[in-house]
């Protein structure tokens, strides 16, 4: 691109976001969310693919349940279930 048009574009630019402030703001917004939504999926499939982490995570939710485990309940229920509620329960710290 020649220098002439880089100024051309730079100066609609500049123009345009001068005159659509409410409309960058929202794109702006958008943009940001999408992408912290992109970085947790990310941090889930990384969490998930981290077998120690898990194991660690896993180990602590178990006792935490034991701790307080109600009369008839199983363990193999709490063991089947582990990994989404860790991942929930990230998401809800978020």
């Amino acid at each position: 691109m020649t220098e002439l048009a880089k100024q051309k574009r730079n100066a609609y630019m500049r123009e345009y976001r001068k005159n659509n402030k409410e409309k960058i703001k929202e794109i702006q917004e958008k943009y940001w969310e999408r992408k912290a939504l992109g970085q947790e999926e990310e941090f889930k499939t990384e969490l998930k693919e981290d077998s120690t982490t898990m194991k660690e995570l896993r180990t602590e939710k178990l006792t935490e349940k034991l701790e307080n485990m109600i009369d008839g309940e199983t363990i193999s229920f709490y063991v089947e279930d582990l990994d989404s509620e860790i991942v929930e329960e990230i998401e809800s710290n978020n």
